[in-house]
């Protein structure tokens, strides 16, 4: 079985392969003036039904089901 995600955006679902956390840092200088820019990226990587490989934006992935059961039945509240 496997964990079922869903883009938010566009209600395509995936399967969830991973998570990826990238973190990037440009330099450079334009009329002279130095600049430093940066910043993270969190990712996770989905497939498509074709076995296509994407990186999803967590803040849009939701994840729909986990072996066949959904998140809320699965987990046990305090």
């Amino acid at each position: 079985m496997a964990i079922i995600v869903e883009d938010t955006r566009t209600k395509a679902k995936g399967i969830l392969l991973g998570a990826g956390f990238g973190h990037w840092q440009t330099r450079g200088a334009h009329w002279g003036v130095e600049k430093t820019d940066g910043g993270i990226t969190e990712r996770v990587a989905v497939c498509n039904s074709k076995g296509e490989v994407m990186w999803l934006a967590v803040e849009f992935a939701r994840v729909v089901s986990i072996d066949g059961d959904r998140p809320q039945d699965v987990l046990i509240d305090d």
